[in-house]
């Protein structure tokens, strides 16, 4: 059987336990082996986030140490413009055809 892809997105500005906890939750009720959090640079709906892209991507990557089957997937801050789910999501599915239908 395939292994499922889950992704969770956000500014993560700052990251907090509210984000990470009901993560933690869902992997286990799903049995997931891996979640992906995708910090996103310019979120399309609201106003620019107050920490730096880099700070962000820190603080995510700190947080995440305590859950070992989080990883952190920088790809929408290399990106420039708007982070729109819909181009990340193209971009993984053409890595991962047999995981991303």
């Amino acid at each position: 059987m395939t292994e499922l892809l889950a992704l969770f997105g956000g500014t993560f500005d700052p990251v907090h336990y509210g984000h990470l906890r009901p993560l933690e939750e869902l992997r286990q009720a799903l049995g997931l082996r891996r979640i992906r959090l995708v910090p996103s640079a310019v979120p399309p709906h609201r106003e620019s986030p107050g920490a730096s892209p880099s700070e962000r991507l820190h603080m995510l990557r700190l947080a995440c140490e305590e859950y070992p089957a989080f990883e952190v997937d920088p790809r929408e801050l290399r990106r420039r413009g708007p982070s729109y789910t819909v181009d990340t999501l193209t971009e993984l599915s053409r890595e991962h055809p047999r995981r991303c239908p």
